[in-house]
């Protein structure tokens, strides 16, 4: 056999310890057998309890797979179950022999795979060569070993029967042909050509011979197929034909970053290995190919690829020596550490890489791959576009001693990724030997974008911050340099950027941080493998290190961010300096290169903070590993989820005391930095109560719906009045061209949103609105890890607190509860994917109209670039992540982001106690936002007026900017236009759709069809009210009135013309009789403007916050039922419900309990109810079931019943007057069920409506009603003291019905008898006789 190889296999294998052989002496001595070879290769007892680990986590999934059903396969014996075969064997006098005994080193899930196998099984497979050949000579068949029931360890054995034999022959061969060569001297086989057509030569007869000998498809099929099979997520990537594994893939690379760092380096090397020989013995061309595209390209592709290995023996060889030179680096670094400045080396204590002390668990680590950053470069395209990768990872750009050098320099690392940076600008292709392949201008398009993700920037973002210092103009092409005043300012500004941010470094600094992040997650899933051995512990110090270089990275990146922006903020206010005088610009200039400087002195000093705070938080993490290691997965755990801030013991118990405060973080908290997830649970189920009603996302349903039909009608509106054909076009095929597929893929996207939401609302909360989204999953878990690490030292409080946090939040996702808002998040699921739909052949149609010289699509074409533009939206989940599409669905939905709103809510986190009041800031904040963007006349409207001008008159970066705003970036300079055109056709459609609007509107309340919110006059409205006026509403054909709520920003600026007309103009159909003085006037503005933005916004709290802190025990009951109702869960549902069951309105006391009783079905139906006083009939109450049912959950066009002739009259002439019902006229306050009846029997008397019909008829009634109309067609105005006895004799007639019906009541004895004991009492109190009053007083309250 190869020496050479059998050497390196040696050095690599993991080395079985003492205590495990001791163990395989004793169970063979118990066996009778005694061991023949020294096995010098194993873990044991570690490897077996891995291997078990190993086998059940990985075939987890193919378990809840159902499959067809499979013949049982026989396993083999266990030992126990050998050791009894054998010992009856021996017993009846037979003869043991090594096949008896060779089927017990196979695997099972009875039997565990242990390392010894390992070695037998490559045993085994090399005598199954020596066997075959044997068996070539005619009339001899020797037997072969009995194969492994284990599958794994067949293919292994396998394996070997084709990597060991054919490594052994080819160095024969090779060894020959020198021993010749050096006998020949012929010249010929100097040549660099034909050594290489030698060995290449020598390694195909090798192969060929093997070949001939094993049967090559058995080994393909066992080898690969047993790792498949055995470790599906783990080895599921290798291809059937093993032969087209790419040594170089990201795939190979997750292995190796999983493998090597848990000292398990060696079989990744022989996958690796076989992977040669099988394209040498099918013929397969053997490596990927980098080209160059330059001189510099030419030079790194040969120093780095130039030399690649040729055979699988030699692969192995030479990932073994590049691992054992790295690992020299790593004994060499660590013995600098351990030496003092005399030069004297501590040797307390073993030396990693210097002394032989160490299992190869313990000495794992990652090497370097070839090409370094060019390399991972390559890597992410490949990952991106699944080239030749199914779960890979981006390559070791650094070895171990490089990384651990990079963790203490004062810069954090920058001027090593300047120097990387370099080498991404050499123009290199990267050419897949299964076709595909990916240029230098792919590798760049796919960095940047990793780059703006690492920044938090859009990558447009980024380039034009960069570019701003490129000394030409971004737009326009010309030298910007055209002052000296800006030279020495531009030029400071550009070294800094040069120094701290460009595009090559921020490549450089994502490309490291990709890889570090990859090797972080398949390290931990070696570790966890692993688990129980000494590997867990390397594993974990790698993991630590890659975790301090990533916060370096970051910490950078934040840095630079910040700065750049700031030295924009300088150099756009230069450019706007006139530097005509001399005297100021010098001041100007000195302050300004003061200021660089500055910031440049703060940048170094701030990177080697930044280096100190990494390294200072992970020897915390050390150090707690070390001594309260429970401790450690709650501090990891909380330190990921609050973005590195809980980075110590003592801030983990800060973040834990905040996260389950109750009552300090209920009323006024006082540390808002850190949320309390018990409060957060209370709300949750707060928000699922309130939005119980079936009829709320049905409502969110319907506006959305609204807004999105009315956005092609804008759209084309907008096209239309700018008399642009091509934005028609556009419009019509992104919007109707294909309807079927865009309502298709909605409703397929609002399923899949909806059961997510319904499994784990956690799941969806990017689509979620801010308002109601739960986004609490990893703080609870933080929370748990830190209650069970307490438990283990005894203390178990921590516990108790985190179960009912549990609870509380079980109850807050529960399904049902939630059922509500997970339907308005299916339903915003369904906006998202229409908004994608159309969005997505808006692109499709820009590729059409843009292949001016190309070949025309075909239909299947289309078709294809639909399903991929579509496909580009969403994220690995199923999610639609587009940024343009969020924001244009989110503006729907009404859940953008907003300053104000934030910084309203940064308020209520530290004043909790204000929530209440406002529950829903930022949807009615949006709401008042996009109503703006129908304003009529274009004033105040910033979205309109930054799309003022066409395109043309636009700048490209103004351009960018603008669309940036919208979430749309990385559109090609050619298609930025039409974007931009649809986007101002859309707002000028939505300014066209207001003025509609407004229009409609006047019209119809001049002819008496349409009603605003009312007029100013609280007493006044509430009479009209009373007399059953419906606010917001229009009159059908039918005479009824129809609710127009819900309809979007139209009924915004339909209510606002209503209630302009109802309180400036001169009487119309409600028009005020009041006169226009600048007090009147100011007072109807102020509630103008209340009605329609104020009650829509945040501030709407104020008013009922003002009234409970005024002390009004009316509105502290109304809003203490309210809120309270909402504690209890499925508030809005039982509200809704009461309303279906009991519509009416009800007679109730100012009274908590009442109050509660009239927002819950049963309890609803037994309070008193309100009657209308002058037609008779409950009021709001109709008579058939169905527009009952309509009203409850119709989200438009509730309909209520039209007035009579007499309430109309009462509504024309301003009448205030309605029956004063809290006393009967005497001080004898009336019970809910008095007034009830009172009203109930004025109604069916209708002394009072017969009074009204006799005024209206009157010479003063037909008088008004003549001036009326006068002035609503002429607009004169109506003095209301010639009309003034009208009211007199109203109010006379009112009182008259009221004491009537008084009078009649059932109750009426109770009555007298109060007032009786009344007028007592007004006596009593006349002589000052206090007992009296006391006892007339109790005797009153009995009855």
């Amino acid at each position: 056999m190869n020496d050479e190889v059998l050497n390196e296999i040696e050095k690599v294998a993991p080395i079985i310890t003492d205590e495990a052989k001791k163990l395989f002496a004793e169970q063979d001595s118990e066996l009778g057998l005694t061991q023949q070879t020294t096995v010098d290769q194993g873990q044991g007892q570690q490897a077996t309890t891995d291997q078990s680990q190993q086998v059940s986590t990985e075939t987890t999934q193919q378990q809840s797979t159902p499959v067809e059903a499979q013949p049982v396969e026989q396993k083999g014996p266990t030992r126990k179950e050998l050791k009894e075969r054998l010992k009856e064997k021996k017993a009846k006098g037979e003869k043991v022999t090594f096949a008896d005994t060779f089927g017990g080193q196979s695997a099972d899930l009875r039997n565990p795979l242990n390392w010894a196998n390992y070695a037998s099984a490559a045993g085994a497979g090399y005598v199954d060569f020596l066997t075959d050949t044997v068996n070539l000579i005619p009339g001899i068949n020797l037997p072969k070993l009995p194969k492994y029931e284990s599958s794994t360890l067949q293919g292994i054995r396998q394996m070997s029967s084709i990597i060991i034999p054919s490594l052994n022959l080819s160095g024969f061969l090779k060894k020959q042909g020198a021993s010749v060569h050096a006998k020949t001297k012929w010249a010929l086989g100097d040549k660099r050509l034909m050594k290489w057509f030698g060995n290449a030569g020598i390694d195909a007869a090798a192969g060929a011979i093997v070949d001939q000998v094993v049967e090559f498809n058995e080994f393909e099929d066992n080898a690969s197929g047993a790792l498949k099979k055995t470790w599906p997520s783990t080895y599921g990537w290798i291809p059937d034909d093993i032969a087209t594994l790419d040594t170089d893939s990201p795939d190979t690379k997750r292995m190796k970053n999983r493998n090597e760092g848990i000292g398990l380096s060696f079989f990744g090397d022989f996958i690796l290995g076989a992977t040669k020989i099988a394209r040498a013995m099918k013929g397969v061309d053997d490596a990927t190919k980098w080209v160059p595209k330059n001189e510099k390209a030419k030079e790194f592709v040969k120093n780095t690829w130039g030399k690649g290995t040729k055979d699988g023996g030699e692969e192995i060889t030479v990932n073994n020596a590049k691992r054992v030179q790295e690992f020299n680096e790593i004994g060499k670094r660590n013995l600098s550490l351990a030496t003092d400045a005399d030069g004297n080396i501590n040797l307390d204590a073993p030396i990693k890489g210097v002394h032989d002390v160490y299992d190869d668990y313990e000495v794992g680590f990652r090497t370097t791959d070839p090409g370094g950053i060019v390399s991972a470069s390559v890597d992410v395209v490949r990952i991106n576009k699944n080239i030749d990768s199914v779960h890979g990872s981006v390559g070791s750009v650094f070895s171990d001693s490089a990384l651990k050098e990079g963790l203490n320099l004062d810069d954090a690392g920058l001027g090593t990724m300047k120097q990387l940076s370099k080498d991404l600008q050499l123009d290199i292709e990267w050419h897949s030997p299964n076709g595909p392949k990916i240029t230098h201008a792919e590798v760049v398009k796919n960095g940047e974008d990793l780059a703006a993700a690492l920044y938090d920037m859009d990558v447009d973002q980024m380039k034009r911050v960069i570019d701003n210092f490129s000394g030409v103009d971004v737009d326009s092409g010309t030298r910007v340099l055209n002052s000296e005043g800006y030279v020495g300012v531009f030029n400071a500004i550009k070294k800094y950027f040069d120094d701290y941010m460009n595009m090559d470094l921020a490549r450089a600094q994502a490309y490291v941080g990709k890889s570090m992040a990859d090797q972080v997650k398949d390290m931990a899933e070696g570790a966890r493998l692993m688990n129980g051995t000494a590997a867990v512990q390397q594993a974990q110090e790698q993991v630590l290190d890659r975790l301090q270089y990533l916060m370096n990275i970051k910490g950078q990146t934040s840095y630079a961010r910040g700065r750049a922006l700031n030295m924009i903020n300088l150099w756009n206010r230069m450019k706007k300096l006139d530097f005509s005088n001399h005297g100021g610009k010098k001041k100007v200039m000195e302050n300004a290169m003061a200021f660089i400087k500055e910031n440049s002195e703060e940048t170094i000093a701030n990177l080697k903070n930044i280096t100190k705070e990494s390294a200072d938080t992970i020897d915390t993490i050390r150090q707690i590993n070390a001594e309260r290691p429970e401790m450690l997965k709650p501090l990891m755990l909380a330190y990921e989820f609050t973005d590195g801030k809980v980075n110590n013991i003592a801030e983990l118990n800060r973040y834990f005391a905040n996260s389950t405060g109750i009552m300090k973080k209920a009323f006024v908290d006082f540390d808002p930095e850190y949320e309390s997830m018990f409060m957060q649970g209370v709300w949750s189920n707060i928000y699922n109560s309130t939005l119980s009603a079936i009829g709320t996302p049905l409502k969110a349903a319907a506006s959305n719906m609204a807004l999105m039909i009315e956005r092609p009608i804008a759209t084309l509106a907008g096209a239309i009045a700018q008399r642009d054909v091509d934005i028609m076009r556009r419009a019509s095929y992104m919007y109707f061209g294909g309807i079927g597929d865009t309502m298709q893929k909605s409703f397929d996207h609002m399923r899949l949103v909806f059961r997510k939401a319904w499994t784990d609302p956690n799941s969806v909360g990017y689509v979620m609105r801010e308002d109601i989204a739960i986004k609490n999953e990893g703080q609870i878990k933080a929370l748990r890890a830190f209650a069970e690490a307490q438990e283990k030292s005894g203390n178990f409080g921590p516990s108790g607190i985190v179960d009912r946090i549990e609870a509380m939040n079980d109850i807050a996702n529960h399904p049902w509860l939630r059922f509500s808002a997970n339907s308005m998040t299916a339903f915003d699921g369904f906006t998202r994917a229409f908004i994608g739909a159309v969005e997505t052949r808006g692109k499709v149609y820009d590729d059409m109209i843009k292949r001016t010289g190309k070949k025309k699509l075909t239909a299947k074409g289309i078709e294809r670039l639909n399903k991929k533009y579509y496909r580009e939206l969403f994220d690995d989940t199923g999610m639609i992540t587009d940024k343009g599409v969020e924001f244009a669905s989110k503006e729907i939905a009404m859940n953008l982001d907003s300053p104000a709103v934030d910084s309203f809510n940064s308020i209520i986190k530290r004043f909790p106690l204000l929530r209440p009041f406002f529950m829903f800031p930022r949807t009615a904040t949006n709401m008042i936002k996009f109503t703006g963007s129908h304003n009529p006349l274009g004033l105040i409207v910033k979205q309109l007026n930054e799309y003022s001008e066409p395109f043309a008159n636009q700048s490209i970066s103004n351009v960018r900017n603008l669309l940036e705003q919208r979430g749309i970036t990385g559109l090609a300079d050619d298609k930025l236009e039409m974007a931009y055109e649809t986007i101002r056709a859309e707002l000028k459609g939505r300014k066209a759709i207001g003025a509609f609007a407004v229009s409609g509107a006047a019209l119809m309340f001049t002819s008496d069809r349409l009603h605003g919110n009312g007029i100013y006059d609280k007493t006044r409205q509430r009479t009209r009210n009373q007399l059953g006026w419906q606010p917001r509403s229009f009159k059908g054909w039918d005479g009824k009135w129809y609710s127009y709520e819900g309809l979007g920003a139209i009924s915004d600026w339909i209510a606002v013309t209503a209630d302009i007309m109802d309180n400036f103009d001169t009487p119309g159909s409600d028009g005020t009789l009041d006169p226009n003085t600048m007090d009147i006037g100011m007072q109807k503005m102020m509630y103008v403007i209340a009605a329609n933005l104020t009650n829509k916004t945040f501030l709407a709290g104020i008013e009922p916050l003002y009234d409970v802190l005024q002390g009004n025990p009316s509105a502290t009951a109304r809003w203490t039922a309210s809120f309270g109702s909402s504690l209890v869960p499925g508030s809005g549902l039982r509200n809704e419900l009461s309303r279906l069951m009991s519509p009416g309105i009800k007679e109730v006391e100012n009274e908590v309990t009442q109050l509660i009783a009239n927002r819950n079905p049963g309890m609803k139906g037994n309070l008193p109810a309100a009657y209308d006083w002058v037609d008779g009939g409950k009021v709001r109450e109709p008579d058939s079931f169905w527009t009952r049912a309509w009203n409850a959950y119709a989200p438009v066009f509730k309909v209520r019943d039209g007035m009579s002739p007499e309430k109309q009259f009462l509504i024309d002439v301003e009448f205030d007057g309605r029956p004063q019902l809290n006393t009967d006229g005497n001080g004898v306050e009336l019970t809910a069920a008095q007034r009830s009846e009172v009203t109930r029997l004025m109604g069916e008397d209708k002394i009072f409506k017969k009074a009204i019909t006799k005024i209206m008829n009157s010479a003063d009634g037909k008088r008004f009603r003549a001036a009326y109309k006068t002035a609503a067609e002429t607009g004169a105005e109506i003095d209301r003291k010639q009309f003034i006895l009208l009211h007199q004799r109203l109010r006379e007639a009112l009182s008259d019905a009221q004491s009537f019906a008084i009078g009649r009541i059932s109750d009426r004895s109770n009555v007298e008898q109060k007032q009786y004991y009344n007028a007592k009492i007004k006596e009593a109190t006349q002589l000052g006789d206090v007992e009296e009053i006391l006892r007339l007083q109790d005797r009153a309250n009995r009855l």
